[in-house]
Order: structure tokens, then sequence, then C-alpha cells
């Protein structure tokens, strides 16, 4: 199995002819925008940013996989996680590296996503279809002889920055937060240490999964609060236009457009006047 999921990290970078070394190391969650990783010794980072390929995900675990007994071009793949909306994944067959796609969700889950980029392979994904956020049915364009599929379905948590502390210690920060009891991949093919020197690590996929109470460190939406307006303040309203209209000329950037409310304001509330007077 583990080396089934080695052969998936095709479709990120390229690792053939290269000489295996260093090795990461009891991952961290500090909090859900903060992990922390230990490079074996091999490995001396620098003390400033770390260069070199890795990315944080999100694994959306694939509960079963089947292909279906009516159509052998077709399998179908319930997900443990929702997928959500706004967001890019990669899907993996882990036996068939080379037959991954990417797709995007934007504003809704639901429907057929076709595969733009087909991989040079006699056996590619043509297309996939979301029936909900967590069933999926992935279409070939061969029929397929085997009958165990391991799939991954992977999002990109964005890094804000990876950080070496000058001997063995890797800060990475997120750009976005990790959410509690979630599994999680730290994808790594290489890093440069502290000669800038280019490291390739032994293994690529490690994983760990998040916990319980994770501290919250992104700032929470401010919620503004919408006035509602009854009709009897809309009235008391109605005599201070004169004034509201007086005090918004002194914005510089709309001289033209309030100047044209200022002169309509002045008008309306002479006419009241008159009115009233005639009264």
């Amino acid at each position: 199995m583990k080396k089934q999921i080695l052969t998936a990290v095709a479709i990120f970078s390229v690792m053939f002819g290269s000489t295996f070394a260093a090795d990461l190391e009891n991952i961290e969650v500090v909090n859900n925008g903060n992990l922390v990783t230990n490079t074996t010794s091999d490995l001396t980072l620098p003390s400033w940013e770390v260069s070199g390929d890795l990315k944080v995900l999100k694994d959306y675990t694939v509960s079963f996989a089947y292909k279906d007994t009516d159509d052998s071009k077709k399998v179908l793949i319930n997900l443990m996680y929702s997928l959500e909306k706004n967001k890019s994944y990669t899907i993996i067959w882990v036996d068939w590296a080379e037959t991954n796609m990417d797709f995007s969700i934007w504003d809704e889950i639901k429907g057929e996503y076709k595969n733009e980029k087909k991989p040079a392979s006699w056996l590619a994904i043509e297309k996939i279809n979301l029936l909900d956020g967590k069933t999926m049915e992935i279409y070939y364009n061969q029929e397929l002889k085997a009958e165990e599929f391991v799939y991954k379905i992977l999002s990109e948590i964005p890094t804000k920055s990876k950080t070496g502390d000058g001997k063995n210690t890797l800060s990475i920060a997120l750009s976005a937060p990790l959410e509690e009891l979630t599994p999680y991949i730290i994808l790594a093919n290489s890093l440069l240490d502290a000669a800038g020197k280019e490291v390739k690590l032994k293994e690529t996929f490690y994983e760990f999964e998040t916990k319980t109470n994770l501290e919250n460190v992104f700032e929470k939406p401010v919620e503004t609060e919408t006035a509602t307006w009854t009709g009897q303040e809309a009235k008391e309203d109605e005599g201070n236009l004169e004034k509201v209209a007086m005090n918004s000329a002194k914005t510089p950037e709309t001289w033209a457009t309030t100047w044209i409310l200022v002169i309509i304001t002045l008008f309306l509330a002479g006419a009241v006047v008159l009115t009233q007077k005639k009264a």
C-alpha cells in the first residue's frame, strides 16, 4: 500500500533518478493555522524561508470505490468528507497515478466536470459527475480490467510561509484554517538546505490528523449591523435632509453627484415650506 501511494506523486513532481536522503518527523498541529515538523539530522534547514516542493493537502478520504456493474468504464466513489464550493481538487487513482484529474467547484457542487487535460496514457478519465458533495461517478475512456480501486481526493491548503530555525525544525504557516478531526497530508518531494542544496526526502506523503479544540488564529469576520428604519424614524429624518445633504457635499470624491443631490434637496425643502405657508 505504501508503494502504491508513493507512485501517485508522479502527478506532482518528477522524482526518478534522485537520491533520497532526509525525512520529516513528528508533525505537530500548533493551532488551526500553524504546523511544526522536524527533519532528520541529515538535513539542516536555513534560519529563514525554506524553499522546496512542499504542500499541505486536505484528504477527503474515499470510504469506498467500485466499478459499475452495468458500465465497465465507470467507477462509483463515496467520500467521508463533503466537497466544498470555491475550491480546486485533484483526484488520483493510486494504482494508475497518470490517470489523475484536476477540477474546480464554484457556485454549484452537483454537475458534470470534463477532463480538460487528459494525460498521455491509453487509460484516462474523460469526466466526473458529482451527484452530491460525497458521491461521485468517474468515467474512463477505456473499459476497466481492475476490480479494486484506491483513490485519493485532495485539495491544497495554501501556505503563507515555510520557515527553518537553522537546525532541524520547520514551521509552516497556512493561509486558510485547518478543520478539527480531519485528515491532512504534507506532500514534500524536496527541500533546500542551509547551503542552498536540494535534498530529496525518503517519503512523499506525510499523513497527520487534527484533534478537537483547535485554537483559532484567523480573524473572525466582522458582523456589520444593519439599521432597521421605521416609518416614524423616516418622518423625523425628512426635516434633516437639507442638513445631511450639505454635510455630504464636503466629500471631495463625488463633487458633481453630491451637489446635484444638494440642489434637489434644497428645492424639495423649499417646496415643503411654501406648501405649509399656503395651508
